[in-house]
């Protein structure tokens, strides 16, 4: 494969900033996603221009098969907010990615309160991911 030459720049920016973490991460392509992050080479924290990172990428689509792969690493930070100030579980609560939520609820490293608080608990009952009780009790302070 061409990533194992060693010649190719990874984490090159097109003109919007995005990386091919950022694309594969959009259409969900688990197997480039794997092979970038095996090189050891890209920011999985890359923004682009408007601050959105590969993990807002694939928050926005719903695949939660890459952003499962994004949470074995070390580096990933789920919270990362774009330049509009939303991160990727807002991103995802938005476009009624319930999977997606779900795995980076489960995370604990999600502080809910950085969104608008009332308004995330709110996108969390209308996607009726948890009961009442138990979306109050997310942390949103």
């Amino acid at each position: 494969m061409l990533l194992e030459t060693g010649q190719v720049e990874v984490d090159t920016k097109d003109i919007s900033g995005w990386t091919p973490l950022h694309w594969a991460s959009l259409v969900g392509n688990t197997a480039v996603v794997n092979a970038l992050l095996e090189t050891g080479q890209v920011d999985i924290n890359a923004q682009d221009h408007g601050g959105k990172t590969p993990l807002h990428c694939a928050a926005e689509r719903g695949h939660h098969e890459v952003i499962a792969l994004f949470l074995e690493t070390e580096q990933l930070d789920v919270d990362a907010g774009s330049d509009k100030g939303w991160s990727p579980i807002r991103t995802a609560l938005q476009k009624g990615n319930s999977k997606v939520v779900r795995l980076l609820l489960e995370t604990g490293d999600i502080d809910l309160g950085r969104d608008q608080s009332r308004r995330i608990k709110k996108m969390l009952k209308k996607l009726n991911l948890s009961s009442r009780s138990e979306a109050e009790s997310y942390p949103c302070e």
